[in-house]
């Protein structure tokens, strides 16, 4: 039997983003920085679907 949890394929889903925004910005502007451009990309990608 397999249950799968929908909130939780939306949360890999996320984290999955994040880690490959997190790596393209690293490449671009160093890791420091990586993160918070990350975040913000998605905070904003998030704005404009609601």
């Amino acid at each position: 039997m397999l249950v799968v949890d929908e909130g939780e394929a939306e949360d890999d889903l996320v984290r999955d983003m994040t880690d490959a925004l997190t790596s393209f910005c690293a490449h671009l502007y160093g890791e420091p920085a990586a993160r918070n451009r990350a975040k913000k990309v998605l905070v904003a990608a998030a704005g404009e679907g609601a």
